[in-house]
């Protein structure tokens, strides 16, 4: 039954053809993530279709929700998301690169403590840090040659926050994900107009 209101969620607004494409991931999405976990904690699946069903709403086309279900497939089950290219096209597969992409560049940078409060307590340091936010920033939308790969990585964004608000965690781990919304991806959403879940990150 769930997964029936999950369908007629992820396909309103598209054409016949799209919205046969797009139940078509879902059952492949069902399939292949079965009862595996994100880092979160979150559902794997359950997830997959809260990040799709945010780019539903927000009326993306059928390849960025597609998109949006499947780029965790390719950290949680490699050998399922190697055939993505062969079942959902390539559009789909370069959408997902993409994605992974900017989530590498952003573990890389706060590895590096870019993110959150200034490693450094001298003279300038709290400027520094706000240069190094803006220019992370910035480094992600050039890396995006594809808007809709910013716009699935804020869906992403959303979905895990609204999971983390769902089961009350608040911890180490939920408070970093915080500061690094509000540092990196409300500004970009902002920054890109779209309104509708600028609000929800912050």
């Amino acid at each position: 039954a769930a997964l029936g209101s999950a369908t007629a969620e992820l396909v309103q607004g598209l054409g016949p053809d799209d919205a046969a494409r797009v139940t078509a991931a879902l059952d492949f999405a069902t399939e292949a993530y079965a009862d595996n976990k994100c880092s979160s904690g979150q559902g794997a699946l359950e997830f997959s279709i809260g990040v799709a069903s945010t780019l539903a709403f927000l009326r993306s086309d059928a390849e960025t929700r597609i998109a949006g279900m499947m780029f965790e497939l390719t950290v949680i089950e490699p050998a399922a998301a190697a055939g993505l290219e062969t079942r959902f096209g390539k559009e789909v597969t370069d959408l997902v690169t993409g994605v992974r992409q900017l989530i590498r560049l952003r573990d890389m940078t706060v590895g590096q403590q870019v993110t959150g409060q200034p490693a450094n307590r001298g003279r300038g340091a709290a400027q520094a840090a706000v240069a190094q936010v803006e220019t992370l920033r910035k480094m992600l939308l050039a890396m995006a040659t594809d808007m809709r790969v910013v716009l699935v990585r804020l869906a992403s964004c959303v979905t895990t926050l609204r999971w983390f608000a769902d089961q009350k965690l608040f911890n180490d781990m939920t408070r970093a994900y915080g500061r690094e919304t509000m540092d990196l991806y409300a500004p970009l959403a902002n920054r890109l107009g779209i309104w509708q879940i600028t609000w929800e990150l912050e």
